[in-house]
């Protein structure tokens, strides 16, 4: 789709005279052939970027090319609003193994004086995430502070996510809300604690949960039956002591996780037992703190806390790209840095 426009020489969609492009070092080459063609025609144009924070050199970017950009004004940020002093002083030093191959831009940390954390904490692996990973996420949780925990790769999270909803810590990555792995309180779990809530009424919209998580067939009546009266009514009609006896077997029943899992399907067995494991544990479902995911996945984003997990990345991989990888996943951080345990045959030695 890009090339056509390219080829034709088509301006920009509805005669727009405005351009602004973020993130324009992780452009592709077309994408930025194409940025640079519409520029032409604007009256002002906006880019911005940081070739420190490259990603996507495998899909072509070249950060150069916006360096470069022919009577371009630069305009440097000598200011953050997200690192604290520590943070940025450990991400500067980090950067700087790039030497020349980056372009040089000072900037000083936020203005309120925070200093913030950074710490080397080997226990913390991917390998093993019940080692200490769980118990500082869920510290953190309570503290009602954010906290990512990134990757170089998805492979390296699969651990960490079982554990941390085996402890009931409520997950979520609202960078990428399609991945199910990293999003996994959804209507099961939505539903199953609505349905063992402190309520002992029943109104339509629990017995509608209910109806989502359990097979019929010994707990209602007619479940055909009971379907079309839930549709028939508003989720907040509660139900009458006959219509409880014309739906339910058990007109008094009152559902525990256990009991759901019994009558469940095996589909929403998981999600049931993730909803008792965060009730037991006493996080807030409706409000997770934890977010999973790779760098990648994250970028863009922030939380108070950001934890590392760089030691499965194999030593062959290009020394450039890592250093880049591992910077954006340490500028994420609004307060502490937590720095994971390297292995020996690690590419990356943190100073």
């Amino acid at each position: 789709m890009l090339t056509v426009p390219l080829e034709e020489g088509r301006g920009p969609p509805n005669g727009a005279r405005f351009l602004v492009a973020d993130e324009i070092q992780d452009c592709t080459p077309l994408q930025f052939a194409l940025i640079r063609q519409w520029a032409e025609e604007m009256d002002e144009v906006i880019v911005a970027g940081d070739d420190d924070q490259t990603l996507f050199t495998h899909l072509g970017a070249d950060p150069s090319a916006f360096i470069n950009w022919p009577g371009m004004e630069k305009v440097h940020l000598k200011q953050s609003f997200r690192l604290p002093a520590k943070v940025h002083e450990y991400s500067q030093r980090w950067i700087e193994k790039l030497g020349d191959r980056r372009e040089p831009k000072p900037f000083a940390p936020r203005a309120d004086g925070y200093p913030g954390r950074v710490e080397h904490m080997p226990h913390l692996t991917a390998r093993h995430p019940e080692d200490g990973i769980v118990e500082v996420c869920t510290e953190v949780a309570r503290s009602g502070q954010t906290v990512m925990v990134l990757a170089a790769n998805n492979y390296q999270l699969g651990r960490l996510t079982s554990a941390l909803k085996s402890s009931g810590v409520p997950i979520h990555n609202p960078y990428r809300e399609a991945d199910g792995s990293w999003n996994p309180i959804k209507s099961t779990v939505r539903d199953a604690n609505m349905v063992v809530g402190i309520s002992l009424s029943w109104s339509v919209g629990r017995v509608s949960a209910l109806r989502s998580l359990v097979k019929s067939t010994g707990v209602f009546h007619n479940g055909m039956a009971t379907a079309r009266f839930c549709d028939d009514k508003p989720d907040g009609h509660v139900l009458t002591d006959e219509e409880l006896s014309t739906h339910f077997v058990e007109p008094q029943l009152r559902p525990t996780y256990d009991w759901l899992s019994d009558h469940a399907p095996a589909s929403k067995v998981a999600g049931i037992a993730y909803a008792k494991a965060m009730t037991d544990s006493g996080l807030d479902w409706r409000n997770p703190c934890v977010i999973p995911g790779t760098i990648h996945s994250v970028k863009g984003g922030e939380s108070d806390v950001v934890i590392l997990l760089p030691d499965l990345a194999p030593s062959q991989i290009d020394q450039t790209a890592l250093v880049r990888l591992w910077y954006v996943g340490m500028t994420r951080a609004r307060s502490d840095l937590l720095l994971g345990g390297i292995s020996e045959n690690n590419a990356m030695r943190m100073p």
